[in-house]
């Protein structure tokens, strides 16, 4: 099982996540998303690749664990997943391309459920808090 060190790696990209601030545009629907709002939304996203790109760049940097390497691998290929996935949604956004701003949305809805479970089988849990 991994340590903490991971863990205080996730606190991290949850700090860096809270600091983002609330999401602007409450009435934001991503499943029919309303592409004039996208302009903000972009924005907000483009914080998000921070955190997300920060996260997946100290999660390897802590170093395959002695046990549960699966798992870990797993872990990092979903918080991968998240990175490229906020890329998408973001070009999406500036495209005005609803329909894959909505793909990638239910695409990270299942990233999301992939990471929880492959960080609570790595044994940090700690660390699927960045993305909730």
């Amino acid at each position: 099982m991994v340590g903490d060190p991971p863990d205080k790696v996730g606190g991290r990209g949850l700090a860096l996540k809270q600091a983002q601030g609330a999401f602007p545009v409450p009435d934001f629907n991503p499943t029919k998303p309303d592409p004039s709002k996208f302009p903000e939304v972009a924005v907000f996203l483009r914080k998000t690749a921070t955190t997300f790109e920060t996260w997946h760049s100290e999660m390897p940097a802590l170093g395959e664990p002695s046990s549960g390497q699966a798992s870990w691998a797993d872990l990092l290929h979903q918080v991968k997943r998240h990175v490229d996935l906020n890329a998408e949604q973001i070009i999406a956004a500036e495209r005005g391309d609803s329909a894959t701003f909505s793909k990638d949305y239910f695409a990270g809805q299942q990233t999301q459920a992939a990471l929880l479970q492959a960080a609570k089988a790595a044994g940090v849990p700690e660390c699927a808090k960045v993305d909730r």
